[in-house]
């Protein structure tokens, strides 16, 4: 009952001032920025969205927005799965080549023993370099905790029901925050990526390297 009323007095607050723009900043920046579930954009950067989105009266441009800012929204969530793809099979390689190698580490022993002992290194830092390229993948696979627009305090904002063009609005900021927060995280995932596909490929040349003085080596015993 006492929660009806306070809604039921938030909606004839707002309806009295939804005209001023200064209010329809303050009601969207009080309630925005205590949306705190992930890492998204600061204070003064959504009090600087949100006062654009009050500057002007124009609905279409309010769809406009709401177009492009769902594009870019869908665009980062896809661009996560895909980095997240791209990580599950460099961590998925870099494990083959080292369980490859550990299960053939006789062969490999008796190889090495007719080259210098420089070939010895670069084999144990060619599998360490792909044991750093599995960790770094799995660090960018966890990254996960992205900022999602919340159900309670945004899509069913009892204040704005009223209001189509507001509403879309108040679901622009909430839009902006969880691309921000992809944009963020993703950048993240890229960055342990690309960690991970240099040593992939620094561990995958060593061995190479290697290979390469091995079957030199046999070709001259013939």
């Amino acid at each position: 009952m006492c929660s009806s009323f306070l809604t039921s007095s938030v909606i004839t607050e707002f309806r009295h001032n939804y005209s001023r723009t200064d209010y329809f900043i303050s009601r969207l920046v009080q309630v925005i920025i205590k949306m705190d579930n992930g890492a998204a954009a600061e204070p003064a950067e959504i009090l600087e969205v949100t006062e654009r989105l009050s500057k002007y009266g124009n609905a279409e441009t309010t769809s406009e927005l709401y177009d492009f800012g769902k594009l870019l929204l869908e665009e980062g969530v896809d661009r996560a799965h895909w980095l997240d793809a791209k990580a599950g099979v460099i961590a998925g390689f870099s494990g083959t080549i080292v369980a490859l190698l550990l299960s053939m580490f006789p062969m490999w022993k008796a190889a090495l023993e007719v080259v210098p002992s420089t070939f010895r290194v670069l084999v144990f830092a060619g599998i360490i370099c792909l044991l750093l390229a599995s960790i770094s993948s799995f660090l960018s696979l966890m990254v996960q905790k992205f900022e999602w627009v919340d159900e309670d305090k945004v899509w069913l904002a009892p204040e704005y029901l009223d209001f189509p063009d507001l509403l879309r609005r108040y679901y622009l900021i909430a839009m902006y925050r969880a691309t921000v927060s992809h944009d963020r995280k993703n950048r993240q995932k890229a960055n342990w990526l690309s960690v991970a596909q240099w040593l992939l490929l620094t561990g995958a040349g060593l061995l190479a390297i290697t290979l390469l003085a091995i079957t030199w080596s046999a070709v001259l015993r013939l």
